[in-house]
Parts: C-alpha cells; structure tokens; sequence
C-alpha cells in the first residue's frame, strides 16, 4: 500500500498560492518520493496573516510497514 499524506492549509484573506507552495515543498522534503501527498486550501478572515497546516498521515514509524502496524494494534 502506497503511503499517504493529507495536507490542509488555512490562511487569511491574504494567503498566496506561493505561500502554499512553500508549506507543500517544505512537506514534501520530509516524505519519501512513493508517497502520494494531497492537500487542500481554505481561508478563514480570523487568521489574518497567520497561516495552519493540518497533517494526517498514513505513515508509520521506521520500519513499520502496513501488516506489522496492523498487528501490533490492539
């Protein structure tokens, strides 16, 4: 099973699509390159020019993989 890696970001009004662009590759640096990476934007006014990244991952830790994180959960 291929990895996967959620990716959501929420800025101000005044978010840029390079500003998203900076967050995405900064990600993407920490990933290796078989994982499938899909992110979405959104902006909230309260965020002024602030900006929040939300990440869920499907990655498990060194070594893992899917059958061995499935049988170690209880």
């Amino acid at each position: 099973m291929k990895p996967v890696l959620f990716v959501q970001v929420a800025g101000g009004d005044t978010m840029t699509l390079y500003e998203v662009q900076l967050v995405m590759a900064e990600v993407a640096k920490h990933v290796g390159s078989e994982t499938q990476i899909l992110f979405g934007t959104g902006t909230d006014k309260r965020l002024g020019n602030s900006l929040t990244v939300t990440i869920i991952s499907s990655i498990a830790g060194p070594g893992a993989t899917p059958s061995s994180a499935s049988r170690n959960e209880v």
